[in-house]
């Protein structure tokens, strides 16, 4: 498929797209245009959890360009329980700091931060895949 026919499936609603995991560095600002773009591109940020300072980056650049309705922390994994608990402890951390920091210095209120955080650590997810609990 075409850079261009790809493009124009996404413009059209078509198939869902999971960018799993996103590009880290100056490209993850390209992913947060497509983010903010198309209405079927989300991004799962699960596979950084494990190095929280790359974590941090994509939450910013993710989280300043696009809806948060867009990102999430896909928790599933076949790996050991305690990784999963420190990787899960590391985007609620990571997440806390980055909502933080954009609360004091642009402005955004609590009730956004909080959206946002129930966004990306489970709604999305719930909503994406149609999960019920």
């Amino acid at each position: 498929m075409s850079r261009r026919s790809f493009l124009k499936k996404l413009g059209a609603g078509g198939s869902l797209g999971l960018l799993a995991p996103p590009p880290a560095g100056e490209r993850s600002s390209h992913v947060a245009a497509f983010l903010s773009q198309f209405p079927n591109v989300y991004a799962d940020v699960s596979f950084y959890s494990n190095f929280p300072g790359t974590l941090e980056e994509i939450l910013r650049t993710f989280l300043g360009l696009a809806p948060s309705e867009k990102v999430m922390h896909g928790s599933d994994s076949g790996s050991v329980p305690e990784t999963i608990g420190y990787c899960a402890d590391n985007v609620r951390r990571t997440l806390s700091k980055v909502l933080s920091d954009y609360r004091a210095h642009y402005g955004w209120t609590d009730g956004d931060c909080e959206r946002m955080a129930r966004n990306v650590l489970s709604e999305n997810a719930r909503r994406v895949y149609r999960i019920d609990l």
